[in-house]
């Protein structure tokens, strides 16, 4: 094949690497995996699915990014309330 051949496997090759990365590096404290590629979580506002190869993330059919500004703010909140859930059910004990 032509030199356009070898480009785009190699394209795919660093594609490929990169979304591996992205889930190596991917934390999965508070998630419930489906597959080992798409993980959820409930939340207050329904459920967050999330792709951590992609970094791909749908709340109730939409998509967002994960860094993004709305996903960052309610990922936040939703593990401050489990710390506070937490640290009720050890005060408790």
């Amino acid at each position: 094949m032509g030199d356009m051949g070898d480009i785009f496997r190699d394209m795919k090759e660093a594609k490929k690497e990169r979304k591996e990365k992205r889930l190596k590096n991917a934390d999965d404290t508070g998630w419930s995996k489906h597959t080992t590629y798409h993980w959820y979580r409930e939340t207050p506002r329904g459920r967050l699915s999330y792709w951590p190869s992609t970094g791909l993330c749908m709340l109730n059919g939409k998509r967002h990014n994960i860094r993004g500004k709305y996903i960052k703010n309610l990922l936040e909140k939703l593990n401050a309330a489990d710390e506070l859930a937490a640290t009720k059910i050890y005060e408790g004990l």
